[in-house]
């Protein structure tokens, strides 16, 4: 869910990533692992 929240730009990926318990870094390794594509930063 957090992912898709995250692909779809309706949360951004520090606060996904707070809410899973995880880095950042480790957020969007688990994001791309999972198959979904990581958002470029602004």
């Amino acid at each position: 869910m957090l992912f898709t929240l995250v692909t779809k730009g309706k949360l951004d990926i520090d606060t996904a990533a707070e809410e899973a318990g995880v880095s950042v870094s480790e957020f969007e390794k688990l994001m791309s692992e999972a198959g979904y594509k990581v958002p470029e930063s602004v």
